[in-house]
């Protein structure tokens, strides 16, 4: 029988996704990765292991969060500055002067540099939109998503009519604003890749069909000012806010991050018709919506007539289940919170499965037998295709294999 063993996540692994990503490296900066390769992220304050980053697919309806096609110089007719592609402004607030000043990539993070300044401003706002608003229609009741990167170069933002915002605006099929939600903004010298600013909410509007991203601003009347903002990625999308989500250089246009399907080869470890155990911490970002549930881990034999497998419901219930040639028994775990890292831990034999969370006593449960043929996990995922799956961070797993007692698997470790 093999040892007990701890894995590091990229030993034994495979992963599937159709596309890019972002992580924050060893850095503590953001980097896009390639397709089919595993996310494993950094804590961008202590720059230490974070894990495996898990979301659901969601996808980018800024066009250009890259700001490619800006052009430095004074914005407005006849001058030489120019928004990048797909960005505008709109004012009611007058004697507004809008600059480019730069673009670059700091942290990883594409930017744009606008000075906004007035000599006396007359009273009202000032939008700063990303992406026209027929690129997101939307019915009521819809959930979005907003963020972007923003850095305060110089100056100060005008706060004479109140506070900068983060804004998602609705409007009607003709165009006209209807309501929006906003989140304050008071960004700062600090790096830019370290000021990401995310906002969700839902559509609350009747006869809204459009949403639109925005930073608004919005001066007193007669207000001087002159500030340089930094703004990078910004995003809309769907749910809640994802890591950003960008399209290749190059080409602006809506961009898609697939679901990760991470796979372990459970031959290779060794334990295919053994007593097993493991033991895993994450951090679940969100729990899933109705009657859905998000996946925490599955082993299979390739066909679903064996397996085990742990899930968590809309209710934060995790629940531990095994199936033995068809027949499947069903044992409740305990209850995690979104955004507190949990640590659970199963174990399996012939006739039983014992699971523990957080070091809770073990719940001990008889089974039909033992789940013969298990050849190829699932991590972070209930179902075999990827879907259910688990969003957030898998920091550490463990695999052991051999059953743990009762008294032991609370404690368990490789």
């Amino acid at each position: 029988m093999p040892n007990a063993t701890a894995y590091l996540l990229g030993d034994l692994y495979s992963a599937s996704r159709a596309s890019m990503r972002t992580i924050i490296n060893a850095l503590g900066q953001y980097e896009e990765i390639a397709s089919n390769t595993l996310g494993l992220t950094f804590d961008q304050a202590t720059l230490a292991p974070r894990g495996l980053v898990m979301e659901d697919l969601a996808t980018n309806r800024v066009r250009n969060p890259r700001a490619e096609g800006a052009k430095v110089g004074l914005v407005g007719s006849g001058n030489p500055g120019a928004f990048p592609t797909f960005w505008s402004d709109t004012a009611t607030a007058t004697n507004i002067t809008r600059s480019i000043v730069g673009s670059g990539k700091s942290g990883g993070v594409d930017y744009v540099d606008i000075q906004i300044a007035s000599t006396g401003a007359g009273a009202g706002n000032y939008n700063l939109v990303f992406d026209s608003s027929a690129q997101y229609p939307v019915a009521l009741g819809d959930s979005f998503a907003c963020s972007a990167f923003l850095q305060l170069l110089s100056g100060a933002l005008p706060v004479g009519g109140g506070p900068a915002v983060l804004r998602i605006a609705e409007y009607n099929a003709g165009g006209t604003f209807r309501r929006s939600t906003d989140l304050p903004v008071s960004p700062t010298a600090a790096p830019l890749h370290l000021q990401r600013y995310t906002i969700a909410g839902s559509v609350q509007a009747s006869l809204t069909a459009f949403i639109n991203p925005m930073l608004t601003i919005t001066p007193g009347a007669g207000e001087v000012f002159s500030c340089v903002i930094r703004v990078g990625w910004p995003q809309l999308e769907g749910g809640l806010p994802s890591s950003p989500i960008l399209p290749p250089v190059g080409s602006p246009g809506q961009a898609t991050r697939f679901t990760d399907v991470v796979t372990l080869n459970l031959a290779k470890v060794g334990f295919a018709n053994m007593a097993g155990s493991f033991v895993l911490t994450g951090t679940m970002e969100s729990l899933p919506s109705g009657n859905a549930s998000r996946g925490v881990l599955r082993f299979d034999d390739s066909t679903g007539d064996n397996l085990v497998s742990m899930n968590v419901n809309s209710s934060g219930r995790m629940s531990a289940r095994c199936i033995v040639a068809g027949v499947e028994t069903i044992a409740t775990v305990g209850i995690i919170v979104p955004g507190v890292e949990f640590t659970v831990r199963f174990s399996w034999a012939a006739g039983v499965m014992r699971t523990s969370l957080n070091g809770a006593p073990t719940v001990e449960t008889a089974v039909a037998g033992y789940p013969l043929g298990l050849n190829r996990g699932r991590i972070g995922t209930w179902s075999t295709s990827g879907a259910n799956s688990l969003v957030g961070v898998i920091r550490r797993f463990d695999i052991i294999p051999r059953l743990a007692s009762a008294a032991e698997l609370p404690t368990l470790a490789a």
